[in-house]
């Protein structure tokens, strides 16, 4: 037993001595590929190179998966051998050494395109490689240590686009991978998602201290940079010795405390608005006096108390009127003539016609002779006056419009004005004048909804209570019906004591 334990042993010693010597002659061909990853219409890098061993000549045939990439170049260069070109459609590199020659190191450099459409998956980069040395007579196949690199897809994404009030999407028009990601918003206050633009109801948290400076005072959102509607102070009392005077609202400080007593200048000081006294001081800014500039009417130009200069441009109706000397157009603010021109004579006046203003119609010269006025026909009129009219031009029953209370016919709202249409009862002819901004619209004329007839609201009140005891009523009578029921259907028998159960 013990010396076959030792046989045993020895051929297992031998074994592994073998072994060793056997794997360090067999060359290992690598093939190695320059990057990991890459994507159609890139290019690849593979290297091939041997381990160290002593050589007679080696060869190697080269594989790559041609749906995925194209050939484009190869390269060679081993010292001290003889070589043939890499042959691009036999993938094969031939080395040849004059007699046995120590080698290691790069073989072959092959450089692959990836095609476009290569499909996104790893690719192997291997072969088979063979050798000889001065103990061999024919070709021995050597290791190979293969290589790969994963194909993917250079995105070319789509605009993002909403998906629900939280997400938004994105698809790549290539691949049709999907990528999907939350809104993103600059603040809490942000209305408009930055990816997809989506839009959201936002509410400022506007602080309740205010904020001011010399022009006014306001809120300001304490999450984003938005402030409410710059308001103009409203001042106090003026300052005094002992306090200076600040804004009822926001108390920011409008003029300091007084180191004097005021004495008012004679001459008024103003601006667009309105005129005051001012502090004769220098640097008292107090104000008495204060009043709105006074005028004659829409179209003065200066004001009637302190002389200030106003532009006030006026603003002229779109029809001629004419008069004996010449036509112009009637100011809408202030009733004056604007843009008074001569008169353009048509031709001249017969015995049916006669001569007016081709401009304004107005008549220059009556008819030359006998003629019979016929005033039959259409009203005639301007801004102020209607009339029927015979075809000589003159005028019969002449008179002032006489204008309804008007219909709104564009309702104001606290942003833009409103109109009013006025129709003449006699002529027909329509005039609109404008309604006011208001602040909380309420539509002119409109009938407050919030009132109602007492009699309404009795009769109103009045139904709703009788139907509120008929429906009480009922459901009284509904439920002691069903008692009864109950009552009658459960079966009834004497008990040992004589009474009656169910």
């Amino acid at each position: 037993m013990k010396k076959i334990m030792i046989a045993l042993l020895s051929v297992l010693l031998l074994t592994a001595l073998l072994i060793p010597a056997a794997a360090e002659g067999t060359p290992v061909f690598t093939v190695t590929p320059s990057k990991t990853s890459t994507y159609p219409g890139d290019t690849v890098e593979i290297t091939v190179s041997v381990s160290q061993g002593k050589y007679n000549s080696f060869g190697f045939h080269f594989n790559y998966s041609e749906s995925a990439f194209e050939f484009v170049k190869a390269v060679s260069t081993v010292q001290g051998a003889t070589m043939n070109d890499f042959d691009e459609n036999k993938k094969v590199l031939t080395v040849a050494f004059q007699g046995e020659t120590e080698f290691s190191g790069n073989i072959l450099k092959v450089t692959l395109k990836v095609k476009p459409d290569a499909d996104q998956k790893e690719y192997s980069f291997g072969g088979s490689g063979t050798f000889t040395n001065q103990s061999q007579t024919s070709a021995t196949a050597g290791t190979v240590k293969t290589g790969s690199v994963t194909v993917g897809c250079q995105h070319q994404f789509t605009k993002w686009e909403k998906v629900d009030d939280q997400t938004h999407r994105r698809t790549c028009s290539k691949c049709q991978k999907v990528e999907k990601s939350g809104h993103v918003y600059d603040n809490d206050c942000d209305p408009t998602c930055n990816g997809c633009g989506a839009k959201r109801d936002v509410k400022h948290q506007w602080q309740v201290k205010w904020t001011y400076d010399k022009s006014g005072h306001w809120h300001e959102c304490a999450v984003c940079d938005e402030k409410t509607k710059v308001e103009p102070h409203k001042r106090g009392p003026e300052a005094t010795e002992n306090n200076p005077q600040t804004c009822t609202v926001c108390g920011y400080e409008i003029s300091p405390k007084l180191d004097h007593k005021h004495t008012y200048r004679e001459e008024w000081s103003a601006n667009g608005e309105g005129h005051w006294h001012v502090c004769s001081k220098w640097g008292c800014y107090a104000q008495v006096d204060y009043e709105e500039h006074v005028y004659d009417n829409a179209c003065d130009s200066v004001c009637n108390v302190c002389g200030e200069p106003r532009k006030a441009p006026h603003v002229p109706n779109e029809e001629w009127r004419g008069d004996e000397t010449g036509h112009y157009h009637v100011c809408t603010r202030c009733g004056g003539q604007v843009n008074l021109l001569p008169h353009d004579p048509g031709p001249e006046a017969t015995q049916d016609t006669p001569q007016v203003c081709l401009t304004c119609g107005y008549i220059i010269k009556p008819v030359s002779g006998n003629h019979t006025h016929n005033f039959e026909g259409d009203w005639q009129s301007d801004d102020y006056e209607h009339w029927h009219q015979c075809t000589c031009g003159e005028k019969a029953d002449l008179g002032a419009h006489e204008w309804d209370e008007g219909v709104v016919t564009k309702a104001p709202t606290k942003d833009a004005d409103g109109e009013k249409t006025f129709t003449c009862q006699v002529c027909g002819k329509a005039k609109t004048e404008i309604v006011p901004v208001q602040d909380d619209t309420v539509a002119p004329d409109a009938p407050d909804a919030s009132v109602q007839s007492s009699s309404d609201a009795g009769n109103k009140g009045g139904n709703n209570s009788l139907w509120g005891i008929v429906a009480i009523v009922a459901v009284v009578l509904a439920v002691i019906g069903i008692g009864i029921l109950v009552w009658l259907m459960l079966p009834m028998n004497k008990n040992r004591h004589g009474k009656f159960s169910s």
